[in-house]
């Protein structure tokens, strides 16, 4: 059972890094460049993405980028707000939208029995 759980959570950690790359792959795509004059480190250099677990299971994935990149996503800034926006560069769902469904199978190959058996042996009293 270990082996299968530890075989899932590689398949996530590597759907994880993959989409990672997606991601920054398609700030490059959309042109979405960084102003070196900024007092900020460019989205692509300080993305990062993480998987948390619970009873050894992978049961989290998050991805962190700087703030301003959710108003690049969305068209919005200080002179654009949301009721005059300027056009939206929408790197991130359209990334999530494709990749999902493979993250969706990893889970459902894996899972099932596994999921179950995990829950009643951390029911057991030891």
């Amino acid at each position: 059972m270990a082996d299968a759980i530890q075989k899932m959570n590689d398949e996530v950690n590597g759907w994880r890094n993959d989409t990672l790359s997606s991601l920054k792959k398609e700030i490059t795509d959309l042109g979405i460049g960084h102003n070196p004059k900024a007092d900020y480190r460019p989205a692509k250099s300080v993305m990062t993405a993480r998987s948390g677990k619970k009873y050894g299971i992978v049961n989290r994935v998050s991805f962190k980028f700087p703030r301003y990149m959710v108003f690049v996503h969305k068209g919005v800034s200080r002179k654009h707000p949301i009721s005059n926006p300027r056009e939206a560069k929408e790197w991130f769902n359209p990334v999530i939208d494709r990749k999902i469904e493979s993250l969706a199978e990893i889970v459902a190959e894996n899972t099932g029995d596994q999921l179950v058996e995990t829950a009643f042996e951390k029911l057991k009293i030891k």
